[in-house]
């Protein structure tokens, strides 16, 4: 898993080989003076051109090229774990961004004054469509937070506070970490026909489980990009309900000892509260989702949680 590179970056990437091409075009711009960055890419069994795009950029980055066909971004990283040769900073991040161009050297740089520590997480800002006017419900900045993944924690370096972490487009971690975290938790799917927010936040509760704290480093930016299809009403309320489903994930299992002693009264209240919710969705969707979207983002993340509860419980009996 070792080699002598500085920086491993490591990147999944799914039939978005346009979105691919801009982000190593922006990679290859980034300064790395005295640097050794390398690059790991994990094609999630695409089929469109982008294994093409990444034959094209190893002219000009150095890339291992892995393929995973399990659909995943958790499945996609733990493929690079396994098989990748890893420096001593391993940064994650996601094929839609526009890292800073002292990027690299600010996460060099911010490992050295923190050397006690061995995990870290950056800032990143949303790189809007030009060709939409942004809707006024995606101006809120805890919209934005889930709904884009913009993360502008601090504004100076500090540990995060316990239940908080950095996001899937900028993170980064000592190789040593993987001596206490072997893996991404591959039952957290985040692909097109299993969406479950969270993919990496397991990971990083998990991290802290083991005594490690996280540092969070404002100079470290990328900026990730949303296209016109994030910004429409029915993309942000889909989400709603996959932040929901993440959430059964990462909380500790509702009334599990209700469910073990008297699971019917447990089954009858999460029926309860789906019924309660849909009926909420059902008569008032289209103007809570225009008028007052966090009240309809707030019915579907509660849905897609108790939805998710039904899931693992029926995992439990199996």
């Amino acid at each position: 898993m070792n080699n002598k590179a500085d920086i491993t970056v490591v990147m999944t990437t799914y039939n978005r080989a346009a979105t691919l091409n801009d982000t190593l075009k922006s990679m290859s711009q980034t300064e790395r003076k005295n640097i050794k960055v390398e690059f790991v890419i994990v094609d999630n069994n695409s089929t469109d051109n982008t294994k093409g795009v990444i034959e094209k950029w190893s002219k000009y980055l150095p890339i291992t090229y892995l393929f995973e066909s399990k659909p995943g971004q958790n499945p996609a990283r733990n493929k690079a774990l396994n098989e990748a040769k890893f420096g001593k900073i391993v940064v994650f991040t996601d094929d839609d961004v526009v890292p800073n161009a002292n990027w690299f050297s600010v996460i060099n740089y911010t490992c050295e004054q923190w050397p006690e520590y061995n995990v870290f997480g950056g800032k990143i800002y949303p790189v809007w469509p030009t060709n939409i006017s942004l809707p006024k419900w995606a101006e809120e900045s805890s919209i934005q937070s889930f709904g884009f993944a913009v993360h502008n924690y601090k504004e100076h370096q500090c540990i995060y506070e316990i239940n908080e972490y950095p996001f899937s487009p900028n993170f980064w971690v000592r190789r040593s970490i993987f001596k206490d975290v072997k893996m991404f938790d591959n039952k957290i799917e985040w692909h097109p026909k299993n969406r479950i927010m969270a993919t990496e936040t397991v990971f990083f509760r998990d991290v802290v489980a083991k005594g490690h704290r996280i540092v969070y480093c404002p100079e470290a930016v990328v900026g990730h990009k949303i296209n016109a299809e994030q910004l429409t009403v029915k993309n942000i309320l889909k989400r709603s309900y996959s932040c929901g489903r993440g959430i059964a994930h990462i909380r500790s299992f509702c009334k599990s000892e209700m469910l073990n002693k008297t699971p019917l009264l447990w089954y009858a209240i999460r029926y309860a509260a789906i019924s309660k919710l849909s009926l909420q969705l059902t008569g008032s969707l289209l103007p809570l989702a225009f008028d007052k979207p966090k009240q309809a983002i707030n019915a579907l993340q509660w849905l897609g949680y108790n939805m998710e509860l039904l899931n693992l419980a029926e995992k439990i009996y199996e």
